[in-house]
């Protein structure tokens, strides 16, 4: 007994063609309506059984939910099904990769996106201790003048400390200060330079800037932990002392 097969095509004009092939090539033509009620009928349905045919095909797809969520509305259903197509399509992201994506403007983290990603089940639930550390990492290399606040607000000193550790320590940590911190040589200053209590001040400022940046805290919530490490500590004191001997200069 002979063989014949289908074969689909889009005419010039855009319709649909399921051509009749057999041993001796092309035979014939089904049109698109006519192959739809075969097709139908060749799974026990009939044409008029639309909701039937498309509950079916969810269920194949293993999501029968999803036209059910949808009123039985076929058209907004295949709306979700394109979006679970391209999620699934989508390449995995890393963990890394998600905390970055925490990292909004002016280096600051969006904490509630960060729960988010928690509650979904695409991070672990040790993820806010594990930007806290990263957090107090970039703090500390700011109170030491490895980095400036500037830097700080780009996010990437945060990206790289959630990425790679090694590489935040060699390049950031293990390095000598960009910049000058505490060096205090007297109240008075030359013209035109500021004098060390504006600089230490400043250093105190910028620190705790960075702080209210990165982890959305008030002037005092921020000052706070800055003063309770040991680099904040001494910059305010250093910056106390200057203020005192300026005012005993004054009097």
């Amino acid at each position: 007994m002979a063989k014949f097969t289908l074969k689909h095509t889009v005419a010039s004009d855009g319709s649909h063609v399921h051509e009749v092939h057999g041993p001796d090539g092309k035979v014939g033509e089904i049109d698109d309506a006519h192959f739809c009620h075969y097709a139908e009928a060749a799974r026990g349905l009939k044409p008029s059984d639309g909701v039937q045919a498309s509950e079916l095909f969810f269920a194949e797809l293993g999501r029968p939910e999803i036209l059910r969520d949808a009123g039985n509305d076929v058209a907004k259903a295949a709306v979700e099904v394109k979006k679970l197509l391209e999620r699934s399509g989508a390449p995995i992201k890393t963990e890394a990769a998600l905390l970055s994506e925490c990292i909004v403007a002016d280096g600051a983290v969006d904490r509630q996106k960060l729960l988010g990603f928690v509650r979904a089940g695409e991070l672990k639930a040790d993820a806010p201790f594990l930007m806290s550390d990263a957090q107090a990492r970039v703090e500390k290399a700011l109170a030491k003048g490895l980095i400036t606040p500037a830097q700080i607000k780009t996010g990437s000193p945060l990206r790289l400390a959630l990425s790679d550790a090694a590489s935040f320590k060699a390049l950031i940590e293990d390095r000598p200060a960009v910049i000058p911190v505490g060096e205090i040589r007297g109240v008075g200053a030359a013209p035109g330079e500021k004098s060390p209590l504006e600089i230490a001040e400043m250093q105190l400022s910028e620190a705790i800037s960075a702080r209210m940046t990165a982890a959305k805290e008030n002037h005092d919530q921020a000052e706070h932990f800055v003063v309770s490490t040991e680099e904040g500590r001494r910059m305010w004191e250093t910056a106390r002392k200057l203020r005192l001997e300026a005012n005993a200069e004054k009097n």
